[in-house]
């Protein structure tokens, strides 16, 4: 059987985005933004992107309207990055130090 979600299949820094997510005072994600991206599926996703996805659209929205910064990720499970201005950012504070 194939899981849906399993939190081994996150990426290694989830806490650290999550921390930088509310750093941002991004939008608080809710089951609705979660469930709103789901039924767009077919099949059932794996459910850790989805919340990948929905975590770094709502930070790219605040990054670039805030600092003016590019904003790109690639979603793949463990195997999954978050860029700003072509650096990956692993850590809230590896973001903000991009501002100084």
């Amino acid at each position: 059987m194939k899981y849906l979600f399993c939190i081994e299949s996150l990426p290694h820094n989830i806490n650290e985005l999550d921390k930088l997510y509310v750093e941002l005072n991004c939008h608080p994600i809710t089951d609705v933004d979660l469930w709103d991206q789901l039924k767009c599926y077919e099949n059932p996703p794996h459910f850790g992107n989805v919340y990948c996805g929905v975590l770094f659209s709502g930070m790219k929205d605040v990054i670039e309207s805030r600092y003016g910064f590019d904003v790109d990720w690639f979603i793949n499970g463990t195997d999954t990055h978050f860029y700003v201005n072509r650096q990956k950012v692993c850590t809230c504070q590896g973001f903000f130090d991009q501002l100084e």
